[in-house]
């Protein structure tokens, strides 16, 4: 007479080190793509805290400023040349001195956090009101263009997009270039 088995669940196997290499790759990528957003949950938390130390972690200052100038430049030459005026010139050139100074005053952290918040960097310094995180750095939109480039879009007060330019430094991002909404001052 036969006896039937009873069902024998398997024993646990080893697992293989390609299936835990597999693991470990699958959620390096993972990782490695949602790390602009951990990025960006960070740096709204150390905005929203005015973290000074903290945001400057994420933000490269020189580089933004630089960026800012860049645009304010493209601005006032074409404003300059469109002036007939020699004095217009003249006062032209000089207002970009009082600009670059301007723009090495409001891009600081305090300055960078009242942008995020959709507010007037002047005076941002002075703002003490206390913030929760989801009400700084509030993105419409936040995209890849490229594998070590990320875009996060937002809105300023007029509802103009400013768009941050996020930059892979090995496993974290920071932000290099602010592109601000300059068609305001668009001569054209």
């Amino acid at each position: 007479m036969e006896r039937h088995k009873m069902y024998e669940p398997e024993t646990s196997r080893a697992v293989s080190w390609k299936e835990l290499s597999v693991l470990a790759a699958l959620l390096a990528l993972v990782y490695l793509a949602a790390n602009p957003w951990i990025t960006l949950h960070q740096l709204r938390a150390a905005a929203a805290s005015r973290d000074a130390d903290a945001l400057s972690q994420y933000i490269d200052f020189p580089a933004v400023r630089d960026s800012v100038k860049s645009q304010m430049g493209v601005v006032m030459t074409k404003e300059m040349a469109e002036q007939k005026s020699g004095f217009a010139v003249l006062g032209a050139a000089f207002s970009s001195m009082i600009i670059d100074r301007f723009i090495d005053t409001m891009m600081t952290p305090a300055g960078l956090r009242a942008v995020m918040s959709g507010k007037d960097p002047v005076g941002a310094g002075r703002d003490q009101s206390p913030t929760k995180p989801e009400e700084v750095f509030r993105y419409d939109r936040a995209y890849y263009t490229g594998v070590n480039r990320f875009v996060v879009e937002t809105p300023n007060q007029k509802r103009e997009i400013i768009r941050w330019v996020m930059k892979r430094d090995a496993f974290s991002w920071r932000i290099v270039d602010i592109q601000l909404p300059l068609d305001e001052f668009d001569t054209e």
